[in-house]
């Protein structure tokens, strides 16, 4: 490749090679260290290729060989100027072509987000454009380290961020956890606090990491029992309560819960039914600037529109500011008509798959699934029980009141510390 590359910037020529001895001329060539390469033997003669360079140093060894050259191609840049020499508006053309293609290299035409599910690509695009991030913008201004730690401040939900700049691409991958919620939750509680039951359910586990715990694994607990108490007792060395000192609680507190799930939705429902009648239109974004033209159609009756985008790029992360796309209309009449059986059973089990990923996300472990679809000919219900191994500490303030026995005891250490 690097070889080639040489070649055509130095310039080469494809010859005919004639004579009494061709073998003996690539000889002397070899040995004068006079390139060749790409020989073929044909009727006439030998073909072969030399650079210019090369070309000019074998006439003298052409005379001695008895041998004649004659040029039947050239190739290269120094060729292909000479050839173009009166086409300087041509060449005008190419270099500034090559001058803009430059500068957009230092310019972010795409902004790309991986991981996020809560936050929509939309929401985090004008959040990046309140801190001054927008497509158009020169590269060197993004400051990728401080943007990931604004996006963890702002964000909360989002426990991990990386962002950076490839091409004329930026690549901002984030990482959610819905668990965080409760932490959250938790940590804004201004002060001391207990931790208490966010729902019924059987102990699992209780790991404490600040606070007196109130329950033990096997306990069944109702929904606002104290789970973990903020009131931490100080013993003096008789083992005797001084004063106690409140702090806020830390546990992970999983328990055995039941939830109940109750879904339902009417038998008759909307449908489109196409009438085959299609429109086709084009979509152009140029530096921001929308263009979208479309077939004119019918006003009266219903279209389904839907649009193709293509962002242009030269390589995988060379983005251009130039989109294009399809835009495709489908003529449709919406009518009603009633679920069958199987139909409703369908939907409803994808209704309740998508609210148990929506448990599993938030950390949820599900035991067991005893929820029965029921279709009455009006309606569809779904109903029963959902059996999880969850997070169910909650944090509850407490206030800062002394104890008679803390404030006795401030009052003793004061009286002794007189003595």
């Amino acid at each position: 490749m690097i070889r080639w590359l040489v070649h055509m910037w130095q310039g080469y020529v494809r010859v005919l090679l004639t004579g009494i001895s061709p073998e003996r001329f690539f000889n002397i060539c070899r040995m004068q260290e006079v390139e060749i390469w790409d020989i073929r033997k044909e009727e006439d003669g030998y073909v072969c290729c030399m650079s210019v360079q090369g070309f000019r140093e074998s006439r003298p060894l052409i005379r001695k060989a008895k041998v004649r050259l004659k040029i039947r191609e050239r190739f290269g840049l120094p060729f292909f100027l000479y050839r173009n020499r009166k086409r300087k508006l041509s060449a005008l053309g190419m270099l500034l072509f090559a001058v803009l293609l430059y500068g957009m290299t230092w310019v972010i035409w795409d902004v790309t987000f991986l991981g996020n599910v809560r936050y929509t690509d939309e929401v985090l695009l004008d959040y990046l454009k309140e801190q001054n991030i927008t497509y158009g913008m020169n590269k060197a201004k993004v400051r990728c380290e401080e943007l990931e730690e604004k996006i963890r401040l702002d964000f909360p939900e989002i426990t991990w961020v990386s962002a950076r700049v490839a091409g004329t691409r930026l690549i901002v991958q984030v990482k959610e956890n819905e668990i965080l919620e409760k932490t959250e939750e938790r940590e804004s509680a201004a002060g001391p606090c207990d931790l208490v039951a966010a729902k019924a359910g059987t102990i699992v586990s209780v790991v404490v990491r600040n606070g007196v715990p109130k329950v033990k694994a096997g306990d069944s607990v109702e929904a606002g029992q104290t789970l973990v108490e903020g009131r931490v007792p100080i013993l003096n060395d008789s083992k005797e309560m001084v004063r106690e000192q409140l702090v806020a609680s830390d546990a992970d507190v999983t328990a055995r819960c039941i939830t109940e799930y109750k879904n339902h939705f009417s038998m008759l429902h909307q449908e489109k039914s196409l009438t085959g009648k299609v429109r086709k239109g084009l979509y152009l974004k140029v530096f921001g600037g929308v263009f979208a033209w479309i077939l004119p159609g019918s006003r009266e009756n219903t279209w389904e529109v839907t649009t193709t985008v293509y962002p242009l790029h030269i390589w995988e992360d060379f983005f251009l500011p130039v989109s294009v796309g399809v835009i495709e209309a489908k003529e449709y009449v919406p009518y009603e008509t009633w679920y069958s059986e199987a139909e409703a059973n369908l939907r409803a089990e994808k209704e309740l798959s998508e609210f148990l990923v929506k448990f599993a996300q938030k950390g949820v472990q599900i035991l067991e699934n005893d929820v029965k679809v029921i279709s009455n000919g009006s309606e569809c219900v779904s109903q029963g029980t959902i059996t999880t191994v969850e997070q169910i500490a909650l944090p509850a303030a407490i206030s800062r009141t002394i104890t008679e026995t803390e404030e006795n005891s401030d009052t003793d250490e004061y009286i002794g510390d007189n003595h």
